[in-house]
C-alpha cells in the first residue's frame, strides 16, 4: 500500500487531479454565468460538464504513464518497471483505486449539475416533464400578450412539440395575426410567421408546417430558416403524416402531398358530399385520425371522430358528438365535447376503441362550427390548452369589466343575450336570452349561489327593468314589429319567478328604466320618422297597481 501512494505522489496523479478539479469547477462556473448573456444552446452546459467527466480519467492515466522533465513530457519507463513488479494484488489495488477516483469525481460534478449550480432554464424542464407523483402537475404560462377572438370565434391554436419543451401559438389582433415559437424551458418567446396562420409541430420536433389559409402552407425548420412553400389548396389547416408527407381536406375530398417527390395523391374512399376536418395522424404513419360533419350547422351534435386505414383504404369510427381528435402515448384519443376536453382508450393498431369515454378538463377555449379546441399534448405527456368555453359566432359572453378596462367573464354559458339589467342591490342580473328560432324570454342570474333560470315562458319577452326595490321585473310583451322596433305590452312579476305576471299597460310600449328620484317608470311609444316619432312616458307604480 505505502509502495502504491508512493507512485501515485511521485507520478503527482493526485496534483493532476486537483488541478484538473478545480479547472473543471471553474470552468463550469463560468460557463453557468455566460449561458443566459450570450443565449447558449440548452445543451451547452450539459456538453462541457460531460467532456470533464470523460476527461478526468485520461488526465490521470496520462499523469500515470508521463513524466513533465526538463527535456519537455517523456514516458516514465523507469517508474513503470518498478509498477510492474508488485504482485497482482497490488495490481488490483491501483485498478480500484482508479475506480475509486473516477467514481468520486463523478459524484461531485453530478452533485454540481442536480443540486442547482447549473442554470433554472437548463435544469427547468425536465420536472415539468414527468413525475413520479400520482398528481398532475400544473403551471401558467405567462404570454404577456392578450390573445384576441377573431369573428369566427378563435383566439388561438396550439401546438406542443414532440418532447415538449417549445410551443407555437397564434396570436390574431386587428391587423393580421403572427406565429410565435415559445421555448417553456427559458420561456423566449420569438415570432416566426408575421401572417394570420397556424403552426404544427412534425412528428420528430423538427419542422413547423405553417397555414395561412387556402394556397398558403409552408414549411420551416423548427431551429429557424426559410419557408418552403407547397404547392397545394386545402380547405382547413392541414397536419403531418409523417415527417416527409403533408395530409389536407380538399374540395375532392383528402389528399396527401409528399415533400420528398412532390406528388399529390386523392386518398380513396372520401368525395366532397361531406366536410372533413382537421386530421391528425397515428403512430404507424398508415393510419390518421379525422373529423367528419359540423361546419355551418351549427350543431357540435353532427360531428363525428373517425379514423382512416391507409393499408385498406377503410374508416372506423371512434366516437360521435366530438371535434378536433389527438392521439396521445397513453393509449387514447383526446377530442373536444361542449368545451370540455374527453379522453377515450384506443389501439392505433386494430384502430379500435378499447375503453369508455371519460372527461379530462373542464373549460377548454373550443369553436364547434370550425372544429378546433385550443389544446395540444406532446409525447412525453404535457398538455398545453387556453382555458375558456366552447363559443358560436352568433353567440355572447358575459364580463364584468372595472373603469380600467380590466375584463372577467362570468361563469355562464355561451348564449344569445341582450339587454342586461343589474338589480338594485347588484346581488341578481336580468336579461333577454334569444333562442336560434328567434323567441326571446327573461332570465335571472344570481350571482351568490350561481343559478340561472328562466322567469318568462312566452317566447317574446324582452327588455327587463328591476322595480326601485328589487323584488320585481316589469318587461315588454312583444306584440307587433314596427320598422324592425319590436313594441308590445307592458307587464310585471316577480324576480324570483313566483306568482303570476300582471299586465299594467296596453298598446305597443318599449321599457326603459325607473326614475331614480320619484320612482316612477319610464317607456317609450311611437316611432322615429312619423309624425309623432318617440314619445317618453311615465307611468307611476302604487298600491300594487
Amino acid at each position: 500500500m505505502g509502495s502504491l501512494f508512493q507512485d501515485l505522489k511521485k507520478r503527482k496523479v493526485f496534483t493532476i487531479a486537483a488541478v484538473y478539479a478545480v479547472v473543471a469547477w471553474l470552468t463550469i462556473q463560468i460557463v453557468d454565468v455566460i449561458n443566459a448573456p450570450l443565449s447558449l444552446p440548452d445543451w451547452f452546459q450539459t456538453v462541457t460538464i460531460v467532456l470533464f467527466v470523460i476527461g478526468f480519467p485520461i488526465a490521470l492515466i496520462l499523469a500515470w504513464a508521463y513524466e513533465v522533465t526538463p527535456e519537455g513530457i517523456k514516458p516514465d519507463f523507469g517508474t513503470q518497471a518498478k509498477a510492474q513488479a508488485p504482485a497482482q494484488q497490488n495490481q488490483l489495488l491501483i485498478y480500484a483505486t482508479f475506480a475509486l477516483v473516477l467514481l468520486v469525481a463523478g459524484f461531485q460534478l453530478s452533485e454540481v449539475f442536480f443540486s442547482g449550480n447549473v442554470s433554472t432554464a437548463t435544469r427547468s424542464v425536465e420536472p415539468a416533464l414527468t413525475t413520479t407523483d400520482s398528481a398532475v402537475l400544473r403551471a401558467s404560462i405567462i404570454l404577456n400578450q392578450p390573445l384576441r377572438r377573431i369573428p369566427t370565434g378563435i383566439r388561438t391554436v396550439l401546438s406542443v412539440a414532440p418532447n415538449g419543451t417549445a410551443l407555437a401559438y397564434s396570436d390574431f389582433n386587428n391587423t393580421g395575426g403572427r406565429v410565435f415559437l415559445r421555448n417553456l424551458a427559458t420561456q423566449q418567446t420569438q415570432e416566426i410567421f408575421s401572417e394570420i396562420g397556424v403552426a404544427q409541430f412534425s412528428p420528430s420536433g423538427q419542422q413547423l408546417l405553417l397555414y395561412a389559409g387556402p394556397g398558403g402552407t409552408s414549411v420551416m425548420p423548427a431551429q429557424g430558416g426559410g419557408l418552403r412553400s407547397l404547392p397545394i389548396e386545402t380547405l382547413a389547416p392541414p397536419s403531418w403524416l409523417s415527417d416527409e408527407t403533408v395530409i389536407y381536406p380538399h374540395t375532392d375530398g383528402i389528399k396527401i402531398f409528399s415533400l420528398t417527390d412532390g406528388t399529390d395523391e386523392l386518398i380513396p374512399g372520401f368525395d366532397n358530399s361531406a366536410l372533413f376536418v382537421f386530421t391528425y395522424p397515428l403512430p404507424n404513419d398508415s393510419a390518421f385520425l379525422f373529423t367528419q360533419g359540423g361546419g355551418t350547422s351549427g350543431a357540435q351534435s353532427s360531428s363525428s371522430i373517425l379514423a382512416y386505414d391507409l393499408s385498406n383504404q377503410s374508416s372506423k369510427p371512434i366516437t360521435n358528438d366530438g371535434y378536433y381528435p389527438q392521439y396521445v402515448n397513453s393509449g387514447h384519443v383526446v377530442f373536444i365535447r361542449a368545451g370540455d376536453l374527453w379522453a377515450v382508450p384506443f389501439d392505433p393498431d386494430a384502430l379500435e376503441v378499447t375503453g369508455t369515454e371519460t372527461i379530462v378538463l373542464e373549460g377548454v377555449d373550443s369553436q364547434p362550427l370550425v372544429g378546433i379546441g385550443a389544446y395540444s399534448a406532446s409525447d412525453s405527456g404535457r398538455l398545453v390548452y387556453l382555458p375558456g368555453r366552447e363559443y358560436l359566432p352568433d353567440q355572447t359572453v358575459l364580463v364584468w369589466a372595472d373603469r380600467l378596462g380590466n375584463r372577467t367573464e362570468l361563469p355562464l354559458r355561451a348564449g344569445n343575450y341582450e339587454e342586461p339589467r343589474l338589480s338594485p342591490n347588484g346581488e341578481l342580473l336580468a336579461l333577454t336570452s334569444f333562442q336560434p328560432d328567434g323567441s326571446s324570454d327573461i332570465w335571472v342570474h344570481d350571482f351568490s349561489s350561481g343559478t340561472f333560470n328562466p322567469v318568462t315562458f312566452s317566447g317574446n319577452a324582452r327588455n327587463p327593468v328591476w322595480t326601485p326595490d328589487g323584488s320585481q321585473l316589469v318587461y315588454q310583451l312583444n306584440t307587433t314589429v314596427l320598422q324592425n322596433r319590436p313594441r308590445g305590452e307592458l307587464w310585471i312579476m316577480n324576480a324570483d319567478g313566483t306568482g303570476q305576471a300582471e299586465r299594467i299597460l296596453d298598446g305597443d310600449a318599449k321599457t326603459d328604466s325607473f326614475s331614480p328620484i320619484d320612482e316612477k317608470l319610464i317607456y317609450m311609444t311611437g316611432l322615429p320618422g312619423t309624425d309623432t316619432g318617440i314619445s317618453l312616458n311615465t307611468l307611476t307604480l302604487s298600491d300594487g297597481a
